[in-house]
């Protein structure tokens, strides 16, 4: 009984002392009537707990819950019927907070996706990608043969290596059309080390990758459903690469698209490597990911491999003289494209939200000013102030759900206009979507603004003086001095401004200057093809027979006035740096050496692309040699055949930039150097400058190559066509397959586009942030415009007294105006150190044009100050125009 007596209290007390008595003698007679056995006792307390327990609870907890679910409806009932009754402010705050939550919540899904989102591999944390270093400014260099394996038996901070190459390109053959993949070629161990297992079939493995074997491959899901239609047996089957057999052992995750290829491009096919690399000594073509082992850090493996080089540097002193190691994270490197355009963009969506947010809570700040009236009647019959902060919480809470909603409509919009339009090169872009990541996100940016919405209009609930209010009614003057609040509030809000449109007019002033740059070459009217070709054209001179035919007919297409060949189109993906020796000059160490740029070019390419030369000549058919290629990369490359045979001179055309650099004051002409292992090559002539990088890139050194003296498997034809591009792509399809029918014909597109691609990303930045910088000017107007207009009525009581006593019209106006100017003008001074803050943060991202440019801050301040009087106007209108004798007969 005493048990019992104990577990009653867990009824509340008057409970207890009404059915107390009643439930001890029931308790009672069902102890007495129970066995007394121990299985007995133990039924009759189970059935006891079982049945008081609940009973307490119920009694406890139902009259405190009912009552809070009862009183947060009635909060929320009356929350609406409060917004009801101001139908267009309400509107006017859930689109404001549509527009700032949902695109905030489109930009926070894109940073998610690829800066935040780790990527779908086994402890992504863990994975590096190791460079060769050679200076500070030259940190980033593919790896060469000898140096790999060195690594892989001296390196022990590493669970793993791998080796990938993108040095070998392969066409898909005997199942349709041909078509050009995207092919990465790795060492065994890249599967392994990535830790994803094949969703059909295997990887590779070490076996499969020893020299003389390798006819295996894996495929992506993409190439799988779009060329084998998800054929579950594909695995077994063989493939044609560039009228190669490989047998497919495995189809990969759509998920897993590492590495990206050129472009970004994602891969298609992944190939052993399956050859000596140990032997290709000084052959600079591998780039190297790798796996850490548990406990060891990046700083560890770097100073470890920092010894392996030391080591390495002794062992080859000609091949490794001033070579390092450089290890990052695979992550960082994956997105360090991206990363400073995408947390400038963020930002600048942030600090939009932040003048969303503050322009609301001043609109409803104003609303509650106006409401004194209403609240201090409800305080007279009764109500708490906690009360009347519960419902002026419930009612922001309601704006900020439809306000919430409304975003994520918007957002699901944004993003899926982002992944249609947006650059392909952005990693992981294309995953961006609204996940339960992205939806808190969105649900803890309405929360926290319905808490704003709440909170800010409570400190005119905290001031209300009830017999003051009941008193006088409305009448009152409200000055600005009793506001401080909602004036801090508005300053903010054009500090935010200021902060916004700043970074905006700085990257538009860019974006002008980089549209205005002379890229050296004329891109209009040319279009650009991509032909590589299959593994029977190995021969180096097989390859200059093939695009001298190819030329040939491309030239004769109707409307083509003229036709060339380059292996790197301008602004396009391929990139190339090489160290040249002059001749009679001592040769730099490598770690001063300058790298110089280069291209393989047909005869016509010149003049196809517009490019004046302004020394010496082009090449003509009579540079072919015999001895082809003209470069040996490695000095265990075969010399070539027929390099003994009278034959030209191997020849060069240079740009002015390396003619100043290496000959600086004279003549270039007839000045040789060599490249690797080549034999001494002549300049010949002199052309002007192109950015073939980017516009945005100034000229490197550069010299370029007669493809019939250095052949390429693949090239990019380029067709000058005056009179329209848009009916080439067929016939220039025909031509190419009446030479081979198994030479795909890729990547067809103007010249014009590639360069206007180049600029995609920082386009879409740019006008996003004009974009932002507009809905900023634009809210904060708006603020302006309602803070000085509620002031201003609130204050009608002050004016008609002014007036009646003897002040002017143009007295009333003014009074508006320095108030509204006022504020500005505290917003600007503050938002100025914001601005050039986050000017400094995407200083890589300007052009020609300082984070400090005094300008652009005086006339973005000036249309700030402008656009706040404008907004200031109105009310200023309104105020001077109050007829005095009718408001104080009014009040």
């Amino acid at each position: 009984m005493t048990l019992y007596r104990v577990l009653l209290r867990l009824y509340p007390r008057a409970f207890r002392e009404r059915f107390g008595a009643e439930m001890l003698a029931l308790f009672a007679q069902t102890s007495a009537a129970a066995p007394r056995t121990l299985r007995g006792r133990l039924d009759l307390w189970r059935s006891t707990l079982a049945d008081l327990v609940p009973s307490a609870a119920r009694e406890r907890l139902p009259a405190r819950r009912s009552l809070s679910m009862s009183q947060t409806a009635t909060d929320f009932r009356q929350a609406w019927r409060a917004i009801a009754r101001a139908p267009f402010l309400a509107a006017l705050v859930v689109l404001l907070m549509a527009l700032s939550i949902g695109s905030t919540t489109a930009v926070f899904s894109i940073v998610n996706a690829v800066l935040l989102q780790p990527f779908p591999f086994a402890r992504p944390d863990r994975l590096v990608i190791v460079w060769e270093k050679r200076s500070p400014e030259n940190m980033r260099n593919t790896v060469a043969g000898h140096e790999f394996p060195a690594w892989q038996a001296r390196a022990q901070s590493f669970e793993r290596l791998a080796a990938i190459a993108f040095d070998r390109e392969y066409n898909l053959t005997g199942a349709g059309d041909p078509l050009k993949l995207t092919n990465v070629r790795t060492t065994w161990e890249f599967f392994p080390l990535m830790g994803v297992p094949a969703q059909i079939g295997r990887g590779y493995v070490a076996d499969e990758d020893r020299p003389g074997h390798g006819q295996v491959a894996v495929i992506s899901d993409r190439l799988w459903r779009a060329r084998f239609a998800a054929d579950s047996s594909i695995v077994g089957r063989s493939i044609e690469l560039s009228g190669i057999p490989f047998t497919v052992v495995g189809v990969m995750p759509p998920d897993f698209r590492f590495p990206a290829g050129e472009g970004g491009a994602d891969p298609d096919v992944w190939t052993p490597i399956a050859e000596p690399i140990q032997n290709y000594r000084g052959r600079h073509y591998l780039s190297i990911v790798g796996r850490l082992k548990d406990g060891v850090t990046i700083a560890q493996a770097q100073a470890e491999m920092n010894a392996v080089a030391a080591g390495i540097r002794k062992d080859e002193p000609r091949l490794n003289n001033g070579h390092d190691v450089n290890v990052q994270p695979l992550h960082g490197e994956i997105v360090a494209g991206v990363r400073e355009a995408l947390l400038v963009l963020f930002g600048g969506v942030a600090l939009v939200l932040l003048i969303g947010c503050c322009n609301v809570a001043n609109l409803l700040l104003a609303r509650a000013s106006s409401r004194q009236q209403e609240i201090a009647v409800r305080m007279a019959l009764g109500a708490g102030r906690l009360r009347l902060a519960r419902q002026l919480l419930a009612e922001g809470g309601a704006l900020a759900l439809l306000g919430g909603a409304g975003g994520v409509l918007l957002a699901a919009w944004l993003i899926a206009f982002a992944r249609a339009s947006a650059p392909g090169d952005v990693p992981r872009l294309q995953s961006a979507q609204l996940d339960v990541t992205v939806l808190v996100f969105a649900a803890g940016v309405s929360v926290l603004t319905a808490l704003v919405f709440g909170l800010v209009p409570l400190a005119q609930v905290a001031r209300v003086d009830v017999s003051d209010r009941l008193k006088h009614g409305s009448k009152g003057i409200a000055r600005p001095l009793r506001q401080p609040l909602r004036r801090a509030l508005v300053i903010a809000e054009v500090a935010l401004t200021v902060a916004v449109a700043t970074s905006a007019g700085l990257l538009l002033q860019s974006f002008g200057k980089l549209m205005r740059v002379d890229p050296g070459f004329r891109s209009d009217g040319v279009l650009a093809a991509d032909v590589s070709l299959p593994t029977r054209y190995r021969a180096v001179p097989a390859q200059r027979a093939f695009f001298d035919e190819a030329i040939a007919r491309a030239s004769a297409l109707p409307g083509v006035s003229s036709a060339a060949a380059t292996n790197m189109v301008p602004q396009g993906a391929g990139r190339s740096g090489i160290a040249v020796a002059i001749e009679g000059r001592p040769a730099l160490p490598p770690e001063q050496e300058i790298p110089v740029s280069f291209r393989v070019v047909s005869e016509r390419y010149f003049s196809t692309l517009g490019i004046p030369l302004t020394a010496g000549r082009e090449f003509t058919p009579q540079d072919a040699r015999v001895a082809v290629p003209l470069i040996r990369w490695f000095p265990q490359q075969p010399i070539p055949a027929g390099f003994d045979e009278p034959q030209p001179a191997p020849v060069a055309v240079i740009n002015e930039r390396m003619a100043r650099r290496f000959w600086p004051g004279e003549s270039p002409l007839g000045r040789r150097f060599t490249v690797l292992s080549s034999p001494l090559i002549t300049v010949i002539g002199v052309v002007k400058d192109s950015r073939n990088h980017a516009l945005a890139d100034e000229p490197w050194p550069e010299f370029y190559l007669t493809h019939t003296q250095e052949p390429q498997a693949r090239m990019t034809l380029l067709l000058r066509a005056p009179g329209g591009l848009t009916s080439l792509p067929a016939p220039l399809r025909s031509a190419i397959w009446s030479i081979d029918r198994d030479v795909p014909v890729a990547g067809v597109r103007t010249l014009a586009e590639i360069v206007d691609g180049n600029l995609a990303l920082f386009r879409a930045i740019v006008w996003l942030m004009g974009a932002f910088a507009f809905v900023a000017l634009a809210l904060m107007a708006l603020g302006v415009y309602a803070v000085v207009s509620y002031t201003a009525a609130q204050r009608t009581y002050e004016i008609g007294v002014r007036l009646a006593l003897g002040a002017q019209r143009g007295d009333i106006r003014r009074l508006v105006l320095v108030n509204g100017a006022g504020l500005a003008l505290l917003g600007i001074a503050l938002g100025l150190g914001g601005a050039y803050t986050l000017a400094r943060l995407s200083s890589s991202m300007l052009y020609q044009i300082e984070p400090g440019d005094p300008l652009t801050y005086a006339l973005l301040s000036a249309l700030v100050l402008a656009i706040t009087v404008a907004a200031t106007w109105p009310p200023a209108r309104r105020a001077q125009r109050v007829d005095p004798l009718t408001v104080l007969r009014t009040e």
